[in-house]
């Protein structure tokens, strides 16, 4: 994801080992179609929603 721009290193935490902290870009956003996260969160929802009705 990274490669693709798709995130992006925005800090890093205080634990062990520091590990990075990431963020989505507008890369992210524009590649998937999307004008912001919530309508990710949004898809999401409504996918599993389908899937479940699937079963």
């Amino acid at each position: 994801m990274e490669d693709r721009g798709w995130v992006e290193v925005i800090g890093h935490r205080e634990a062990a080992g520091r590990p990075a902290l990431f963020a989505t870009t507008r890369q992210f956003l524009d590649d998937l179609g999307l004008e912001s996260l919530d309508q990710l969160q949004l898809n999401c929802i409504v996918l599993k929603t389908i899937l479940t009705q699937q079963k």
